[in-house]
């Protein structure tokens, strides 16, 4: 793949913050959101709810990745954004649905060249909700604290055939994909790279020819290459069937990730999610490994406060 000419336009530097020598960047998990350009209500939704969660920086670290708007009005929107929140990382690429391979290979990019030592990397889109006390405890308990080696956690998906008709926004043609099937590749959404994975299929994608379909190459074709292995999470996600009882609290928040589209939930539904996950955390965080001092003391702070 072309990513010779590629350019940093916004948040190319380290992860640690802007101006002086940078701080080294090593958190938990490394956080990489997918977003429109246009999705600023999305991105202030995250950062309000399930980015805002941890240490900063430590725990998680949310960056949200961007290409080139269609308007310079929209660009200097982009900018202010950017100058204000310091979480905006932008290339040098036209934001479009058939871009979506270069918005990765970036995200695989600022990884590997501005936050090589975070222990995971978690790539998102900008409508999934991310109930992030679950996440570090998985991190802590399930995996390690310590890292992982040849970690790919997604929902696989598998039997895939390329769709060739017209009349498809998937449409493939032959030239573009000559096999009959894909390959087992994630529903992108959501997927959990170790951070030799991830540099691994950053430093393979340098030679390789562009295909727009990123789930399929990025986590198909090259690690079906590179013979590495995915791991199935398919359990971790909300139900449609929870969504209901999730909200009135008659079911505990103990899922780890939610799509909007998946579970038919908006974006005040995840407000009421995340007012959900924090009472959850105030009655059993003394049996978190996860939880900061300063998180229980900013849930107790809060905990008066209760959303329907």
């Amino acid at each position: 793949m072309d990513v010779v000419p590629f350019r940093w336009l916004l948040g190319g530097g380290g992860g640690g913050g802007s101006g002086g020598r940078q701080p080294r960047c090593a958190p938990l998990v490394l956080v990489l959101v997918h977003s429109a350009t246009a999705h600023a209500e999305h991105r202030r939704l995250i950062r309000d709810t399930w980015g805002s969660w941890g240490s900063a920086g430590r725990d998680v670290l949310v960056r949200f990745l961007v290409g080139l708007p269609a308007t310079s009005e929209e660009q200097a929107t982009l900018e202010e954004e950017a100058a204000a929140h310091g979480d905006l990382v932008q290339g040098n690429f036209v934001d479009a649905y058939r871009n979506m391979t270069y918005k990765h290979v970036m995200a695989l990019k600022w990884f590997a060249t501005r936050c090589p030592d975070a222990t995971y990397v978690l790539k998102v889109d900008d409508d999934v909700l991310v109930n992030t006390p679950v996440l570090l405890d998985f991190v802590w308990r399930t995996l390690s604290p310590f890292g992982a080696r040849r970690l790919l956690a997604c929902s696989v998906l598998t039997g895939s055939l390329p769709k060739r008709s017209y009349r498809s926004k998937w449409r493939v043609s032959f030239k573009e994909y000559s096999r009959a099937m894909y390959p087992r590749y994630c529903a992108g959404w959501a997927v959990l790279y170790s951070p030799d994975v991830a540099m691994r299929l950053y430093r393979e994608m340098q030679g390789e020819p562009f295909f727009w379909i990123d789930d399929v190459l990025v986590t198909g074709l090259l690690p079906e290459r590179l013979g590495i292995t995915h791991v199935s999470w398919a359990s971790l996600f909300l139900k449609p069937a929870d969504l209901q009882f999730v909200l009135a609290g008659e079911v505990r928040p103990s899922f780890m990730l939610a799509l909007w589209e998946n579970v038919g939930m908006d974006m005040d539904d995840q407000r009421v999610i995340w007012r959900r996950i924090l009472d959850d955390e105030i009655a059993n965080s003394s049996a978190s490994y996860v939880a900061t001092v300063s998180d229980k003391e900013r849930l107790r702070q809060s905990s008066p406060t209760r959303v329907r």
